[in-house]
C-alpha cells in the first residue's frame, strides 16, 4: 500500500493552519469568496407545497436522496430543513424543520429506504433520524448532544457527528462519522462508518476508512480528514467514495474493503481509464442511479475545477462533463459546474447537481440542475431566477 510522506503530513499541518486563519479573515471582512447567505425565510409549514421554480434552498445542501416514488428528499442544511421534490420536479414541500423539532439541527445527509421512510443523519445532534412515510419523526440511533463511539441500541449507542448515509434493501443503515482532529487523548471518532440494523442495533462496521486515517491517528491530533461518502447499490452492497485516499470502495458484509477504481495515495489527478490507472482528486458526492451505473462529482481543488464521472462495472472511468479550467468568477455562475457541491441520480435518469444559483449577488442561493448521464446541456430544476 503506498506510503503517506512526511511531506504529505506536513501540507496537512500547514492546511490546518491556513483553515484556523480563513475564519478569521471573513469574519474581518477578508479572506474569503464564499457567498454570503442572506438571512433566510421562514420555511413553509410541514407539508406545504410551493413551487419548485420559486424555492430557496440555502447555500448549504448537505445530501439529495431518491425516493421509491421518484421523489428527491433534500438535506437543505443551511435552512435547517428536510424538503421533498415532486418526482415531476414542479413542487417542494417540508418534511421536518427545526423550528418543530429540535433534533432538526444541521442535517449533513439523507437516504430514503424501500417503504419510503427517510433517514436523516444530524451532525449537529449526533442522532440519525427516521421520518416514516406518513411524517412521523423517532430517533432511529444515538443521544442528543453526545459525541461518541458506543455500540448499543437504538439511544443507548452514540454517534459523533454522522455525515453521509446510505440504506440498503434490507433497511439496514450505514452512516459515516465526522471529519476531524484525532484524538490521542480519548477514542478516535473520525472515519468510521457505522451500521444500524432494523430492529435499531448499532455496531462499528468499519473503523478506519482509510490508510490515510490510520496514519493521521498515529501522528497526534493535528491531521484531519474528509468524510468518507456512502451509496448502495440494489443489491445492497455498500461504496464509498474516498476523498481521503481518493479511491472508490466497496464493502463486503462482514466490513472487508476492495478498491473499485482509483489509486490510493497523495496524487490528486483527474484521469480517466481501467480502473488500475483511473484517479480521482477529491469526491464530493457519490450516487448509483436505477440501472446501477455509479456516479462520482469530483472536485480537483488544484487547477478548481470540478467533474462528474461515471465509474463502470469494471471500475473503469469515464469524465461525463467537466468544468472549464480555471472556475473563476467569470464562469462560476450557474451551469458551469464550478459551484456544485452534491449530486444524485433521478428517477428519469438525470443528475441533479446542487450548485449556487449566483456568485457576487444579494439573492445568493444554491439551484438543482438537471444533467444527462451523456453530461451536455443542463436544465434548472429549483431556483430558476436570480
Amino acid at each position: 500500500m503506498p506510503v503517506i510522506s512526511l511531506h504529505h503530513r506536513s501540507l496537512q499541518r500547514v492546511g490546518l493552519l491556513a483553515a484556523l486563519v480563513v475564519p478569521l479573515l471573513t469574519a474581518c471582512g477578508g479572506g474569503s469568496d464564499d457567498p454570503v447567505e442572506p438571512p433566510a425565510p421562514p420555511p413553509p409549514a410541514t407539508g406545504q407545497a410551493t413551487p419548485a421554480s420559486t424555492t430557496r434552498l440555502s447555500v448549504t445542501v448537505g445530501g439529495l436522496a431518491l425516493a421509491p416514488s421518484g421523489e428527491v428528499v433534500i438535506a437543505d442544511t443551511g435552512n435547517k430543513l428536510i424538503r421533498k421534490l415532486t418526482a415531476n420536479y414542479q413542487q417542494v414541500s417540508t418534511l421536518a424543520s427545526a423550528e418543530t423539532d429540535a433534533r432538526i439541527s444541521n442535517p449533513a445527509g439523507v437516504a430514503v429506504d424501500a417503504a419510503g421512510n427517510t433517514y436523516v443523519a444530524d451532525s449537529g445532534t449526533h442522532l440519525v433520524l427516521k421520518i416514516s412515510a406518513t411524517g412521523a419523526i423517532t430517533t432511529l440511533a444515538g443521544q442528543a448532544g453526545i459525541c461518541g463511539i458506543q455500540d448499543g441500541v437504538a439511544t443507548a449507542a452514540t454517534l459523533c457527528g454522522p455525515s453521509s448515509v446510505a440504506v440498503d434493501k434490507a433497511g439496514t443503515v450505514y452512516v459515516s462519522q465526522r471529519s476531524g482532529p484525532t484524538n490521542t487523548s480519548g477514542p478516535n471518532t473520525s472515519g468510521r462508518i457505522r451500521k444500524i440494523t432494523a430492529d435499531g442495533t448499532v455496531s462499528t462496521f468499519v473503523s478506519a476508512t482509510s490508510q490515510y486515517l490510520q496514519q493521521a491517528f498515529n501522528e497526534g491530533p493535528y491531521l484531519y480528514s474528509s468524510n468518507v461518502l456512502l451509496a448502495t447499490d440494489s443489491e445492497g452492497t455498500l461504496y464509498a467514495a474516498d476523498p481521503n485516499d481518493h479511491v472508490i470502495r466497496k464493502y463486503a458484509a462482514n466490513g472487508a474493503a476492495t478498491v473499485v477504481s482509483g489509486t490510493a495515495g497523495i496524487d490528486r489527478s483527474v484521469v480517466d481509464g481501467a480502473a488500475s490507472v483511473a484517479r480521482f482528486a477529491s469526491a464530493q458526492a457519490i450516487t448509483f442511479d436505477r440501472l446501477d451505473r455509479l456516479y462520482v462529482q469530483d472536485r480537483d481543488s488544484r487547477n478548481q475545477d470540478i467533474s462528474i464521472r461515471r465509474v463502470a462495472s469494471d471500475g473503469s472511468v469515464t469524465t461525463l462533463v467537466r468544468t472549464p479550467l480555471p472556475c473563476g468568477a467569470t464562469n462560476s455562475g450557474p451551469g458551469s459546474l464550478c459551484s456544485a457541491r452534491n449530486m444524485v441520480a433521478a428517477a428519469d435518469g438525470q443528475l441533479l447537481v446542487a450548485e449556487y444559483g449566483g456568485v457576487g449577488t444579494p439573492d445568493v442561493h444554491m439551484q438543482l440542475r438537471s444533467y444527462p448521464p451523456q453530461g451536455n446541456t443542463s436544465t434548472v430544476v429549483i431556483g430558476g431566477g436570480l
